[in-house]
């Protein structure tokens, strides 16, 4: 009954442990009772279910409510997604059988096998237990510590199948050299103790290996994500630009104009004048001025409306923004940009100029900038929020990045999109707070 007590009680701390390296490695922080409460609680369940696998569910492997008990407490108390959590699970399992198997052949050597002692609770049996928990602890530290100079750690956040690979098979590794004879000499011994302090290396460095490639690849999606957002705000730029070039020549030159149409008329040529007039008239037409209340909205749509015109889409605009908002001038300009321009690619699919359409609306109400396009589409019909919808284009490795910077705009202000592709027509519906 002894032993059963004991035992429990360094299976508690081994939960402890575990959970306590669980809440490190999630970045969750232990402030409040609550909190404390929580990590206790699951450490003694996960005790409680330990010493029932040992005593009373012998053919359950001792992998199954270590792994269980720190997946939920990850996805449950540390908000964790349940790959990373699982990922990080296995890690912790494997690490806790290193220092186990390392101990246990440690005591072997300079001991003898305290495994044999079943019958008897003394200072030579708890000596290596004591010594686990220790390694336990100063190895969770020490990954806690390495793992500290990824602030942002993309695989503590999206796990990786490649991890749970070798760590299940690193354990299967444990395995096999836990499940030899008892009575091993001392040069397998240490030879084994070897194999573990290389599968630790292994691990570890892997672990490491593939977090800075991740970072290198999310610093590179970013750069391209950037040089994607900087091309559209020049593009932007310069047809806002162009616009207003041509609205400062119209006044400019609306003084000659009209001398000159009052010249044709007072000698009688009043088919010239007429011919004069509707040439005006056309490069009028084509600058489409709007009035939102909000410059930046203006000038843009001004300038993608004119350009969906010149290619016989039919637009229909409807808004009214403050001109001061929350977002700002760079990223509103990138989301409505993208916007106009999927628009605009998607109805240049359409043969049948008939069929070609944009609706537009981007209001201000309750506080929010809401904005919905809808437009003639060709696709699929298929409907979602974010994150499922992928570039049409041929060349994806330049495109595709439009979706992305809305998503990301509009998580960064916490708002939210929705998309539906219905009935040969797409709508995109968009409400971040505005001020």
């Amino acid at each position: 009954m002894d032993r059963v007590i004991f035992e429990s009680i360094f299976s508690f701390f081994e939960m402890l442990i575990s959970l306590f390296f669980a809440t490190g490695i999630f970045r969750k922080k232990l402030d409040g009772k609550r909190a404390m409460l929580a990590l206790i609680l699951f450490s003694v369940f996960g005790a409680v279910l330990l010493t029932l696998r040992e005593y009373v569910f012998r053919w359950l492997p001792d992998i199954v409510p270590a792994v269980l008990i720190f997946t939920l407490y990850a996805i449950g108390i540390c908000r964790a997604k349940w790959w990373a959590a699982v990922s990080w699970s296995l890690v912790n399992y494997l690490f806790i059988g290193i220092i186990v198997i390392g101990v246990d052949y440690i005591s072997r050597i300079y001991m003898g096998s305290f495994v044999e002692m079943e019958g008897t609770v003394g200072a030579i049996w708890f000596f290596p237990h004591i010594l686990m928990r220790i390694g336990q602890l100063l190895l969770a530290e020490i990954i806690l510590c390495v793992w500290e100079r990824f602030p942002e750690s993309t695989i503590v956040h999206r796990g990786n199948w490649k991890i749970m690979i070798v760590s299940s098979i690193s354990i299967i590794l444990l395995w096999i050299l836990l499940g030899k004879d008892a009575d091993l000499n001392e040069e397998v011994l240490y030879s084994n103790s070897l194999i573990c302090l290389l599968v630790f290396a292994i691990n570890l460095s892997f672990l490491l290996f593939d977090e800075v490639l991740a970072r290198e690849k999310q610093v590179e999606e970013e750069l391209k994500t950037q040089n994607q957002i900087i091309a559209l705000q020049m593009r932007s730029q310069d047809e806002v630009s162009s616009m207003y070039r041509s609205i400062l020549s119209l006044k400019h030159d609306m003084n000659n104009h009209l001398h000159t149409i009052s010249g044709y008329m007072q000698v009688g040529e009043y088919v010239k004048a007429q011919e004069y007039v509707e040439e005006i008239a056309g490069r009028v037409s084509g600058i489409k001025s709007f009035h939102s209340g909000n410059s930046v909205v203006d000038a843009l749509i001004g300038s993608k409306t004119a350009l969906a015109e010149m290619n016989d889409i039919m637009v229909d605009v409807d808004m009214a923004v403050p001109s001061e908002l929350k977002i700002t001038d760079g990223d509103l300009t990138v989301m409505i940009g993208n916007l106009y321009d999927n628009a605009i690619d998607a109805n240049l699919k359409f043969a049948d100029a008939n069929k070609r359409f944009i609706h537009i609306k981007i209001l201000f109400d309750s506080g929010n900038l809401l904005l919905m396009f809808e437009n003639a589409a060709v696709e699929e019909e298929r409907s979602g929020n974010k994150g499922i919808w992928a570039t049409t284009k041929a060349d994806s490795f330049m495109h595709g990045f439009g979706i992305k910077n809305i998503d990301r705009i509009v998580q960064t202000y916490g708002g939210y999109c929705e998309r539906e592709l219905k009935d040969h027509v797409f709508r995109c519906r968009i409400r971040v707070p505005g001020k």
